[in-house]
């Protein structure tokens, strides 16, 4: 008797617990996700890719000035920054005037590092 109220109770929690384990949840951004950087003024910051395939991102560039420079220098894999090639190791700069859109697409684990050589601050606000 003792055993069939165990198996019960045993049964019972599966059941109740089966719905919270059977939970679904998005670790990967999906299409329309966006992410905002904030390039300060003469300070290098580092973005990585982080899955293992390659993603594309449109970003939209604010800032105070018409025209930014921005160095682009990278550190692992290969990159394309306006369907211009930039393989690891490499360093190129870009100007880019302020509202204008620029199509990044980056291999998988692809590390970058960015420096805003421009007086003000950049604001990048991209979309996957």
């Amino acid at each position: 008797m003792l055993r069939k109220i165990g198996y019960s109770l045993l049964c019972a929690g599966s059941l109740f617990s089966a719905s919270a384990l059977a939970m679904t949840y998005n670790i990967m951004p999906g299409p329309g996700a966006s992410f905002e950087y904030k390039l300060l003024a003469n300070s290098p910051i580092m973005i990585g890719n982080p899955y293992y395939h390659k993603m594309t991102a449109t970003c939209t560039i604010f800032s105070e000035d018409e025209s930014n420079e921005i160095i682009v220098e990278m550190i692992l894999k290969s990159s394309k920054v306006n369907n211009e090639e930039i393989k690891s190791g490499e360093t190129r700069p870009f100007n880019i005037p302020s509202g204008s859109k620029l199509v990044l697409e980056a291999d998988g684990r692809a590390v970058v590092k960015l420096l805003n050589k421009g007086p003000s601050d950049i604001t990048a606000k991209c979309t996957i």
